[in-house]
């Protein structure tokens, strides 16, 4: 069964990350627990994956599969012609691939095949050594629709609050598409509640095991980040409710 996902939404998605063969046998055990966790997504790395590793047939939820660039923190050093391969492999039972946006021209066929079987396009950009100006982001965001992705994808080092409150700012842009942002480095894990609460599409954590190419410290569960969000939900849902009875007070 191949999932549909709506990302014109007004509350963030919470994706899973899996990137080992441990992690995939663990899904295979929790599949019925999966859905009460919170986790709406799965991100399969493909990159990161032994190549006779085991891809489960059936998924309990969406999945995103992407091959990361070397250039992007992909693993394992893997070429153009192998990214390639792997996520056309996957075409079958993914509902999302994730290409990076610097690599869409030399994935022009891939793209063009997923777009043949109705599979959603994300395209990503990956900066480890800073946050780009305003500008950079916004002509990022044009280039990543012009080429016809549903979704654009983020993420950049937030090594200062300055870095971190120019990600804000560009993720409560408007946008020609929805925008999926998150920090990285320092602040990083501050910044992932904190663009969700600013309209990110997507938020990332890990599902079982940390990613090892990230300090663990700085890196979010899945699980516990779903558990955040909808903290935060709830409390804003009470905020609007309180707000509009102290509308209806004055009225009164």
């Amino acid at each position: 069964m191949i999932f549909v996902v709506n990302f014109f939404i007004s509350s963030p998605l919470v994706v899973g990350i899996l990137h080992t063969e441990a992690c995939l046998k663990k899904l295979a055990e929790e599949k019925s627990d999966l859905r009460a966790s919170g986790i709406d997504l799965l991100e399969i790395r493909l990159d990161a994956l032994p190549h006779d590793c085991p891809i489960l047939i059936e998924w309990p939820l969406p999945v995103i599969a992407t091959a990361r660039d070397p250039k992007e923190g992909g693993l394992n050093k893997l070429s153009l012609t192998q990214r390639q391969q792997l996520l056309e492999s996957a075409l079958p039972w993914v509902s999302m691939i994730d290409v990076e946006l610097c690599s869409a021209k030399e994935f022009s066929s891939l793209i063009a095949r997923a777009r043949e079987v109705q599979r959603s396009l994300i395209l990503s950009y990956h900066n480890f050594h800073k946050t780009p100006s305003l500008a950079e982001l916004q002509e990022l965001a044009t280039r990543a629709h012009n080429l016809g992705a549903t979704i654009f994808k983020v993420a950049t080092m937030t090594q200062s609050e300055e870095e971190l409150q120019r990600l804000l700012e560009f993720q409560q842009l408007s946008h020609p598409l929805p925008v999926a942002a998150m920090g990285m480095g320092l602040l990083g894990k501050k910044s992932r509640p904190l663009l969700a609460a600013a309209g990110s599409a997507l938020v990332y954590g890990y599902l079982y095991e940390p990613l090892t190419t990230m300090p663990t410290p700085a890196q979010w569960s899945s699980k516990k980040l779903a558990k955040r969000i909808k903290c935060m939900k709830n409390r804003q849902y009470l905020e609007r409710v309180l707000f509009r009875s102290k509308l209806d007070f004055k009225r009164v």
